[in-house]
C-alpha cells in the first residue's frame, strides 16, 4: 500500500450460520481503486479483494474481526497492523453457547501478559484454567503472579 492517509473499510457478510465482520486498514490508493470499480465488491468478494491488495486487519477502537453464530457463540479479535494486539484487555474473547468464556492476551502478534495469565478460561461449570506467556513464550503458572501467598507455596 503506497498512499499516505490510512482509512478503514468494514466488511460484513453471513456465512452459513455465522455473521462475520472484518475491519481492514486501507490507504488512499486502495480507496480510489475501489471507487473506480464498475461493480464494487461486497461481502466475501470485498474481503478477498482487500486481502489480495495487501490490506490487513486493523482497528484501534474495537475488534477487527467479529463472528456471532446462530447457537449464541461469539468470537472477537483485536488487531493492529495485521497482528493480534490489544493494549488494555484481551485481544481475543470467545463466548461459547454453554457459558464458557476464553480470553487471550496478545502483544504484537505474540501471546503476552505482564500481570496475569495470557489465556484465561472460565468453563461453564465454574472451573478455571490459566496459562501464562510473555513475548510468546510459555511460563510456569506461578511465575507471573505477584501474589505472595501463592509464591510462598514454592519457597
Amino acid at each position: 500500500m503506497t498512499g499516505k492517509q490510512t482509512s478503514h473499510v468494514t466488511v460484513s457478510y453471513t456465512n452459513g450460520r455465522s455473521d462475520i465482520t472484518r475491519t481492514y486498514a486501507v490507504n488512499e490508493d486502495i480507496l480510489q481503486e475501489l471507487d473506480r470499480h464498475k461493480q464494487n465488491p461486497t461481502g466475501k468478494d470485498l474481503q478477498s479483494w482487500l486481502e489480495n491488495k495487501g490490506c490487513r486487519l486493523d482497528s484501534a477502537d474495537g475488534p477487527a474481526f467479529a463472528r456471532s453464530t446462530t447457537d449464541g457463540s461469539t468470537h472477537e479479535v483485536h488487531y493492529r497492523a495485521g497482528k493480534m494486539h490489544r493494549e488494555n484487555g484481551p485481544a481475543v474473547v470467545r463466548r461459547d453457547p454453554d457459558g464458557t468464556v476464553v480470553e487471550e492476551y496478545y502483544r504484537d502478534g505474540k501471546r503476552h501478559r505482564e500481570d496475569g495469565p495470557a489465556i484465561f478460561t472460565r468453563f461453564a461449570n465454574g472451573s478455571i484454567r490459566e496459562l501464562y506467556y510473555r513475548d510468546g513464550k510459555t511460563l510456569p503458572s506461578h511465575f507471573s503472579l505477584p501474589n505472595p501467598w501463592r509464591l510462598s507455596a514454592y519457597a
